[in-house]
């Protein structure tokens, strides 16, 4: 039978298994009571055993409060309150799926949480609020980051796939068909992270892409001047997208070259963000920032698209931040074909991103 949470993906769909995991915590089935106990105590810290929660109630998709001056609200996931030894707890869960946290998500989430009138509404102090971001997907360093920050505990893939295996020896029939499917469809997810399918990569999603992307792009590449600053994930589901940054030698130009990969290579192109322009002295006074845009622009165009079988020139201007300079010529896009396989494909990308490198140090201005 087909697992329901291979098309159930979305975070909506994992915040209705956490509640009905949380909220079945008494029932009759001793793997879910085990596993709802033994996820709660890891989040909170606590001990408790089976039997030991009272009064425990579930909610979603809680509305924040927006940050003085601005509009952002936002919605907390999960939210559990439940009684422990006379004691009110709340624990709230920050679910991910493939995303990331966003316009500062978990600090503004804590200014909801610790609010004088969110803490009285759930009868819960400050030291009792437990917040965990829940992220199935593989470690994300600026996630980490911004967890540490906002003082929530994180966990990643590896990290739930451990847990629940923890509560759940592997392979045991839970007798429920609704956590057997999720255990078996985290660790299909972290299978995925491990080891590439035999399909076409046509049939590949997002997650597939990405470990191509890490093992036989990133991990085959040793060039120094590739590193954590310089790289951009790889984005959306179905496409293979990432983008490499590069800074101008001697300058403070950032310039990148994106890639996307459909059905064809059309996506590759050069970019220069304007964001990264010097700005004149005088704010009422376009035209110094004009003529320093004019001559890297034909300093780029030069330098890859001149003087370079892989590029035609294609001046365009993208969400006002960026300029296209150059695509991938025809003959090249040739080699930037899923049908040509992850080996050859690896090896187009993996020459394509030397050099990129290799011009951008070459740029004079």
């Amino acid at each position: 039978m087909k697992n329901i949470f291979d098309f159930a993906t979305k975070e909506l769909s994992q915040d209705a298994f956490l509640m009905w995991l949380f909220e079945n915590h008494e029932c009759e089935n001793e793997s879910v009571r085990q596993c709802a106990y033994g996820l709660l105590n890891e989040f909170s810290g606590l001990n408790m055993r089976v039997g030991d929660i009272e009064n425990l109630r579930t909610y979603s998709q809680y509305p924040c409060k927006p940050i003085s001056g601005k509009k952002k609200r936002g919605k907390m996931d999960v939210l559990i309150r439940f009684v422990y030894q006379g004691e009110v707890y709340l624990t709230v869960i920050e679910d991910k799926t493939f995303s990331s946290q966003h316009d500062n998500q978990l600090l503004r989430y804590n200014g909801t949480l610790y609010a004088e009138d969110t803490m009285k509404r759930f009868g819960v102090t400050a030291e009792h609020i437990h917040k965990v971001f829940y992220k199935t997907d593989i470690e994300d360093i600026l996630d980490k980051k911004a967890c540490q920050k906002a003082g929530w505990k994180a966990y990643f893939l590896e990290d739930i796939y451990t847990l629940l295996h923890r509560f759940i020896p592997d392979g045991h029939d839970t007798g429920s068909d609704i956590l057997n499917d999720y255990i078996a469809y985290i660790s299909s997810q972290r299978t995925k992270t491990i080891q590439l399918p035999d399909t076409p990569m046509k049939e590949w999603q997002r997650i597939s892409l990405r470990t191509f992307f890490y093992q036989k792009v990133m991990g085959e590449l040793t060039d120094p001047r590739i590193n954590g600053k310089n790289l951009l994930d790889v984005k959306y589901y179905h496409y293979l997208e990432f983008q490499l940054q590069y800074y101008i030698p001697h300058t403070i130009h950032r310039i990148s070259i994106g890639f996307v990969m459909r059905k064809q290579s059309e996506g590759v192109g050069i970019h220069l963000y304007m964001s990264d322009f010097p700005k004149t002295e005088n704010p009422l006074d376009n035209r110094g920032e004009a003529r320093c845009e004019q001559k890297v622009e034909q300093a780029v165009i030069k330098t890859f698209v001149e003087n370079s079988d892989w590029f035609t020139k294609s001046s365009s201007k993208g969400r006002e931040t960026y300029f296209t300079f150059g695509k991938l010529n025809r003959k090249r896009q040739k080699a930037f074909l899923y049908e040509n396989g992850p080996e050859q494909l690896a090896a187009a990308i993996r020459e394509l991103l030397v050099f990129f490198m290799d011009v951008c140090e070459k740029i004079s201005l």
